[in-house]
């Protein structure tokens, strides 16, 4: 079953041009799967949306719009995939630092520290926190 959920994200990238801090809040969905949590919201700066499947060692980030990609977090693990923008189609790898999953009578929060890498040079170290409210 599926229930109404605010979802707020901060993300603070670290790169060679200076550190940029992105906030955004949505509205979307929340539903259990298994021992898992999905959080589904529309991203209408992609023009697509993102889908955000939880547990408690991982995270597994799906957007689809004008940019297609896919991000796993999880503590110590190098992910590698393609990251496709109307630009054209380049590696991506995403190796996770800290991953911190916490759970509320209200919702719940993610905490994670990472690094994109770009044909395996390090590009941004960045830093996520993306919790969600329940809505009556």
């Amino acid at each position: 079953m599926k229930h109404p959920v605010q979802i707020k994200t901060r993300l603070v990238c670290r790169g060679e041009e200076g550190e940029e801090t992105i906030e955004r809040t949505y509205r979307g969905t929340w539903a259990r799967r298994d021992s898992r949590h999905l959080l589904h919201y529309a991203d209408e700066e992609n023009c697509g949306e993102t889908h955000v499947l939880l547990s408690p060692l991982q995270a597994d980030l799906r957007r689809r719009g004008q940019a297609v990609s896919r991000m796993v977090l999880a503590e110590g693990f190098l992910h590698e995939s393609p990251y496709a923008t109307p630009a054209g189609t380049f590696p991506l790898g995403v190796r996770t630092e800290s991953y911190a999953l916490g759970l509320t009578p209200t919702g719940g929060r993610l905490h994670a520290v990472y690094t994109i890498e770009m044909g395996g040079v390090a590009v941004s170290r960045n830093e996520l926190w993306l919790t969600w409210n329940y809505l009556n």
